[in-house]
């Protein structure tokens, strides 16, 4: 199972970019795209970028996904937390 997925999605940086023709240069005429590194993605999570070329859409999705269940475990227990605070 996956474990401490927040830790890896909050090491993610999301940035603009455009893709490069087959000289290297910038491709502005397909216009700025929103994504990651992969050579980044990588060094976070192998799987889902294992050649450090491309990215595998569904690896970063599950992560997300492990992630949104960290976030929300803890939610719940802060909830809970604070109804006993409350209750005191």
């Amino acid at each position: 199972y996956v474990t401490d997925a927040l830790d890896d999605v909050n090491a993610l940086l999301p940035r603009y970019f455009y893709w490069k023709d087959s000289e290297g240069n910038a491709d502005i005429e397909k216009g700025r795209q929103l994504g990651f590194y992969a050579q980044e993605v990588q060094a976070i999570c192998e799987e889902a970028a294992p050649t450090g070329l491309g990215i595998f859409d569904r690896s970063i999705i599950a992560l997300l996904t492990k992630a949104i269940q960290e976030l929300n475990a803890k939610v719940e227990a802060q909830a809970l937390e604070i109804a006993a605070l409350k209750g005191a």
